[in-house]
């Protein structure tokens, strides 16, 4: 119904600040990827590799391409179980994929590594919040915060778990904290006036959020925060001012119109709080907090990030899957496998080249020539030219 975009708006804007907030609750399988153990490397050599990994996945994280950081990400944490920084990130692209589960386990790795990482606790939080534990989320915060010190970062998070809880002047005290330290925090002053609203103190909210919403650091998320607020105070002249920025007519009157029915609410109070946000049912057991090794066993599996650099190893099985005009042609058809085989393709790289003219599509790799005849029946199909390769 288009009279809920005030609402699913208010939820949006909450929790907009974890970075990852659209996080959808799957029952998945472990992260496994096809293929045979890794090969070690010397040292030296191999943390070239994963470092190269780890700043490879992390450009296809901020370039959007999930599946491809998951995949380079995965291999850098099988080469360097111990690499922090490789396992944090693989934890982000996890959650980025929707696969919270997988994404706690491999925070909880990084934490039994380094029980103060800030982003590995962060990254803990959000998977806890994905997974609609506010509560485990909220403790999780509260001793990384006794132990590292009142970090905004945390903060936020910590406030933002505290509002999923319905216990929002908790939440209110905590934002406080976290505006001390990092005075300028927009994404700090959106959830404060949210939860100063979400209690009836709108002239406190509009204080907060009114400079930001009027300044050139205004963004669609503050000023519909905004519009909202004042909605709710009944300033509908000043919602209608703001909300027009960002949306078309019929929008705004929708969402006018939802304000002045809750004010029309006999307890205006308690129409205000059921705007808030709230964990949704959880699952039977609470997923406990991150504590000390042992480590989680099997968090990652084999990967062929290597792949993707070109290189490759005699004896791996492949698929060939025809000889395409040059390599943009090959990838093209590469991508629109993946969309329509995602799952059977999973774990699988093309075999890029950087020689110019026709180019052969190789992906792989895979642990048996039965694995890759069992792949390329299903790929036929399909019509697609399909035929197992050995290096």
């Amino acid at each position: 119904m288009r009279l809920l975009r005030g609402r699913i708006g208010v939820t949006t804007a909450l929790l907009v600040t974890l970075v990852v907030s659209g996080c959808t609750v799957r029952s998945v399988e472990q992260p496994v990827m096809p293929g045979e153990a890794p090969r070690q490397a010397g040292g030296e050599a191999q943390a070239d590799t994963v470092a190269r990994l780890v700043r490879m996945g992390k450009g296809s994280l901020a370039a959007g391409d999930t599946v491809a950081a998951a995949r380079l990400l995965e291999r850098a944490l099988t080469l360097a179980p111990d690499n922090v920084e490789a396992a944090v990130a693989y934890g982000d692209a996890l959650l980025a994929l929707d696969r919270a589960a997988d994404a706690a386990e491999v925070y909880r790795h990084a934490l039994s590594l380094d029980v103060s990482s800030i982003p590995a606790g962060r990254g803990y939080a959000r998977a806890m919040l994905a997974l609609n534990r506010p509560e485990v989320a909220a403790e999780h915060l509260r001793r990384l915060i006794d132990s590292v010190g009142e970090d905004p970062r945390l903060l936020n998070l910590l406030g933002v778990s505290l509002d999923l809880g319905a216990r929002h002047e908790e939440a209110i005290a905590v934002y406080r904290r976290g505006l001390a330290r990092a005075p300028e925090d927009v994404g700090l002053k959106n959830n404060l006036a949210l939860a100063l609203a979400f209690t009836g103190r709108f002239e406190e909210a509009i204080a907060v959020l009114e400079p930001v919403a009027s300044s050139m650091r205004s963004d669609r998320r503050t000023r519909q925060n905004m519009a909202l607020i004042y909605g709710l105070a009944g300033d509908l002249d000043a919602a209608r001012r703001i909300s027009r920025i960002d949306l078309d007519d019929a929008a705004v009157a929708n969402n006018l119109a939802y304000f002045e029915m809750l004010r029309g609410m006999r307890d205006k109070r308690q129409a205000v709080a059921n705007l808030a946000p709230r964990a949704k049912s959880p699952p039977d057991e609470p997923a406990p907090p991150p504590g000390d090794r042992p480590v989680p066993v099997d968090i990652v599996a084999t990967g062929n990030a290597e792949l993707a650099m070109g290189k490759l190893a005699l004896g791996d099985w492949f698929l060939r899957l025809g000889l395409f005009p040059d390599g943009t042609a090959a990838e093209k058809h590469w991508r629109e496998l993946r969309r329509r085989h995602g799952e059977a393709l999973r774990g699988l790289v093309r075999l890029s080249s950087s020689d110019g003219g026709p180019q052969p599509l190789l992906i792989g790799t895979l642990a048996s020539r039965d694995a890759a005849e069992r792949l390329c029946r299903l790929l036929r199909k399909s019509g697609e030219t399909c035929s197992p390769l050995r290096m």
